[in-house]
Parts: structure tokens; C-alpha cells; sequence
């Protein structure tokens, strides 16, 4: 929010801005929850050996593709949990960089 409000004019509602963003995270955060457990449930379902390592990073990197290798097309599910990781850690990784740039380009001691 540092950053975002950095760039806009005055006169806009960051508040309301900030109070929307919260709203759309929270939830993409709820349907996510939906698609995390019923890959748990399938596996539960399946009696598979790996359907108790869903916590942590045993979901991404254990429990997800012992259920995509048992779904139709494992390889286009494959590259699309390998795509959506990738671009996961390439936004966490803006966000760092952009407010610190932010932060240090607001403090004055670099002219844009």
C-alpha cells in the first residue's frame, strides 16, 4: 500500500482502494481453499500413501503432483502448477523490489 500510494494523486480514496484489495484477496484466498482441499480429499479418496502431507511445502511439491500424475493429461497439469508457482515467486519478488525502490526514490536522495 506504501508504494500504491505513493503514485496516485491526493484527492484518491486509498482507504477505499485498500479496503477493496483486502476484500478481492481474502477471496481468491476462500476459492483457493476449495481447490487445495479437494486435491486433499482426492487423494484421501485414492488411499494414496502421500494423502497426509499437506501441510507446508509437502502440498505444492508432494501432494499435488501425486494427484496430477493420476489425472487425465498429467502433463498439461504438470506445466500449469510449475507456471503458477514460477509466477508466484516472480510477484513476491516485484513486491519486494517495488517498495523498496519506492521507499528509497520517495525519501529524496535519488532524483527520478
Amino acid at each position: 500500500m506504501i508504494s500504491y500510494a505513493s503514485m496516485m494523486e491526493e484527492d484518491r480514496p486509498v482507504i477505499k482502494n485498500g479496503v477493496w484489495v483486502s476484500i478481492l484477496n481474502c477471496s481468491f484466498s476462500f476459492f483457493a481453499g476449495f481447490a487445495v482441499f479437494s486435491i486433499v480429499g482426492y487423494l484421501i479418496g485414492l488411499k494414496s500413501p502421500v494423502s497426509d502431507k499437506y501441510s507446508s511445502i509437502g502440498l505444492a511439491f508432494i501432494a499435488y503432483p501425486a494427484a496430477i500424475e493420476t489425472m487425465s493429461a498429467p502433463n498439461f497439469w504438470a506445466l500449469m502448477i510449475f507456471i503458477t508457482l514460477f509466477l508466484l515467486g516472480i510477484d513476491s519478488a516485484f513486491s519486494y523490489v517495488e517498495s523498496t525502490v519506492v521507499i528509497i526514490l520517495d525519501s529524496g536522495r535519488i532524483k527520478q
